[in-house]
């Protein structure tokens, strides 16, 4: 999937900055998305309650780029040499093992990527701003060391598939 899912990408940036800081989370660069495999980088669950976090995402949202209805969403900050350990695509949304996770990157970058099972092989997909990539859900997927700049990723999860 190639499509733009947002509407104003350095809007939810800049949301993305505010939020990163109002819960600590630049301070907290251990978590652990494997058990027993830490990764370092800064984590904000915006979670699934109801005027929470993420229904103010949902607002910058193109939502006909995502296979169903939002329920979870994270947000991660990389500094240089950050990374996340190999882990399943559906990780990226805690709490939507079930279901699908939609990943965009909130920066350009030709040097960081999310690196990934495309099907046949590991493949590179460059960070490109506003654009959702989709994968299946147990495809293996990782973040080398970040080389470049600050890396932001917005991982939007649901439970279930909309229908036609």
């Amino acid at each position: 999937m190639t499509e733009m899912l947002l509407r104003d990408p350095a809007a939810v940036r800049a949301l993305a900055e505010a939020w990163l800081w109002d819960f600590g989370a630049a301070d907290d660069a251990g978590t652990e998305v494997l058990e027993g495999v830490g990764s370092r980088c800064a984590v904000v669950d915006l979670g699934g309650a109801p005027g929470g976090l993420i229904s103010t995402l949902k607002e910058m949202l193109d939502e006909s780029a995502l296979p169903g209805p939002a329920t979870r969403a994270v947000l991660r900050r990389y500094e240089p040499g950050d990374y996340t350990p190999a882990h399943r695509f559906r990780d990226e949304a805690v709490g939507t093992e079930g279901g699908w996770t939609v990943l965009c990157a909130l920066d350009d970058s030709d040097l960081d990527a999310l690196t990934h099972w495309d099907g046949e092989r590991f493949t590179r997909t460059f960070d490109r701003c506003g654009v959702a990539l989709r994968l299946q859900p147990e495809w293996w997927c990782w973040t080398s060391p970040v080389r470049g700049g600050v890396r932001h990723t917005l991982a939007i999860g649901g439970d279930e598939l909309w229908t036609s």
